[in-house]
């Protein structure tokens, strides 16, 4: 998302490098810079040069930019804002099913969760849609767990026929979500796994669809970790190396170690032993 908006100024982002690169060479040209900067009394009097790897050190030239152009920085920001909304808009336009399903199988919150959270994410009519989707694909999830997991291929609902009328039995899902939501205890730990083992002789089907959708593991990152290689470094200038070159110097490391009959470091041993000689990395 941050990416698409900045595709939008990369020419504007280019000079201003190219400019800051230019100043920084020499120090006459950085006197007559900060000689500029007095005559004009301009509020900010930094340069600040972006990191390819960090994309928000390309936020701090945007923002020295805009502190110095005050008159073009609404429709500088608009026109971002605008471009980063898009994608944010497309990203988010669908409904997330696999969240939604996993949201629905807590017992905390069943198609409750879908049914608020839903019409603040979405217009009305997709909304609505939505909803109706992600049930429909938990009925159908659980039909293909009846035939993978029943004893006969078939589901439990059964027809009681009478002279007049034909009911039929509801399902493990109409008697999950007609149950109501499970309030845990203000002291207790809730854990919605150990919620459905509690009760897998009573949905012994969607017991099995619970498990295997809630126990998929979901991981957070830091925002900044999605668009900055910052963290994937080895050295303080930013210096990033594939993954194939990493190997390669772990490897010669092993191999100098065996060649000079070198051992790793064991903060085990006794400080009287040898120490540990450290090649340094190529």
């Amino acid at each position: 998302m941050v990416q698409h908006g900045l595709k939008e100024v990369k020419t504007i982002i280019t000079n201003v490098h190219e400019s800051i690169d230019y100043i920084n060479q020499s120090d006459l040209r950085l006197k007559n810079f900060t000689e500029l900067v007095q005559q004009f009394n301009l509020k900010e009097r930094r340069l600040v040069l972006e990191c390819k790897t960090r994309w928000k050190s390309t936020y701090e030239i945007i923002k020295v930019l805009l502190d110095t152009q005050s008159d073009t920085s609404d429709e500088f920001i608009k026109k971002l804002v605008k471009n980063m909304k898009e994608r944010f808009d497309k990203y988010w336009g669908q409904c997330n099913l696999r969240m939604a399903i996993g949201a629905v199988l807590d017992p905390r919150l069943k198609m409750k969760v879908v049914e608020i959270t839903f019409p603040k994410m979405f217009p009305f009519n997709v909304a609505r849609d939505n909803v109706n989707k992600v049930r429909e694909i938990l009925y159908e999830l659980y039909k293909e767990y009846i035939t993978m997991y029943s004893p006969t291929g078939k589901s439990d609902e059964t027809e009681v026929r009478s002279e007049d009328t034909i009911e039929s039995r509801k399902s493990e899902v109409d008697d999950y979500l007609d149950e109501g939501c499970y309030v845990p205890h203000e002291d207790e730990c809730f854990d919605a796994l150990e919620r459905w083992k509690d009760k897998c002789m009573k949905f012994r089907i969607l017991y099995r669809l619970a498990v295997d959708i809630l126990a998929v593991p979901i991981t957070t990152v830091a925002s900044e970790t999605t668009f900055s290689a910052g963290s994937r470094v080895i050295d303080p200038y930013r210096a990033s190396l594939s993954s194939d070159a990493v190997q390669m110097l772990l490897c010669t490391e092993d191999w100098c170690r065996s060649l000079y009959g070198l051992k790793r470091k064991n903060k085990n041993k006794s400080e009287d032993q040898p120490k540990e000689i450290r090649l340094p990395l190529p």
